[in-house]
């Protein structure tokens, strides 16, 4: 369970787009659940509170090795937020090594939880949930304040998964405002990051340009559009769909009473 647990826990907390020095090398699946995280807008450490909704999430990644091989992925999640402000997100992850199950997967929730400033990491084959205190925010400006890392017209550049580029390895970050657009029923603003990494930087002969869009809807406070290109890895698209503005079940965001509730490693 440790090595399920490891790869969780880098899916959904690591802010690089590969495996850290010494790990081994992840499975395709896991491959992809990585590039998920680092292009997945998702629900940062601000609280809000008052706009609630369920939602698909839907990201698709396409790459194209030199020899011209296309390697083509998509990986879903379910979202959820309640009126208090508490997210889930649900997704099942094929990971690396010995599984419970018989097709390597593992169905994952994390449970996000403002009032009990508590977070949780539930886990399908064992029934644990992993708990962890959460920072401290407040929620009461969050319905006027604009979003974590966003410039422009209220639209964030950075991702759960960290910056688009080292700010070490690349140029400043220009900015080109996309204006609105509708997507699906909902107004969203769009801005369009660009960072470039000079030629000889990491060993590359020429510059790499990497880009990526967002589209905001402040009516949400939720990125419903974002697309990350990268020479280096290829495209990542995240969109949502099915977004329906009601309020989810309160069981979501409980731990259900068959799990064993343990504290998760700081």
């Amino acid at each position: 369970m440790e090595n399920v647990r490891f790869w969780i826990a880098l899916i959904l907390a690591t802010a690089g787009t590969c495996p850290a020095q010494g790990v081994p090398a992840p499975s395709p699946g896991v491959s992809m659940a990585i590039r998920t995280a680092a292009v997945w807008p998702g629900f940062d450490n601000q609280v809000v509170e008052g706009i609630p909704y369920t939602a698909d999430a839907l990201t698709e990644s396409t790459q194209t090795l030199a020899d011209g091989n296309r390697i083509a992925n998509k990986q879903t999640m379910a979202l959820a937020r309640d009126s208090k402000g508490r997210t889930r997100r649900e997704e099942t992850l094929r990971l690396p090594g010995p599984s419970p199950t018989d097709d390597g997967s593992e169905k994952v929730v994390y449970l996000d939880d403002p009032v009990a400033q508590a977070t949780y990491l539930l886990t399908s084959s064992d029934r644990v949930a992993y708990k962890a205190l959460r920072p401290q925010t407040t929620a009461a400006a969050t319905r006027t304040a604009a979003p974590a890392g966003g410039r422009g017209p209220g639209v964030p550049i950075r991702s759960a998964g960290g910056p688009i580029a080292e700010l070490g390895e690349s140029s400043e970050p220009k900015l080109v405002q996309l204006g609105t657009r509708n997507l699906d029923g909902l107004k969203a603003d769009g801005v369009r990051t660009t960072m470039t990494i000079p030629a000889g930087q990491i060993g590359n002969d020429r510059p790499i340009e990497i880009t990526e869009e967002r589209w905001y809807s402040l009516e949400l406070k939720q990125v419903v559009l974002a697309k990350r290109t990268d020479p280096r890895l290829g495209e990542t698209i995240f969109r949502l769909t099915h977004i329906r503005r009601i309020e989810p079940q309160a069981s979501l965001f409980e731990v259900p009473s068959d799990y064993r509730v343990e504290m998760g490693r700081q």
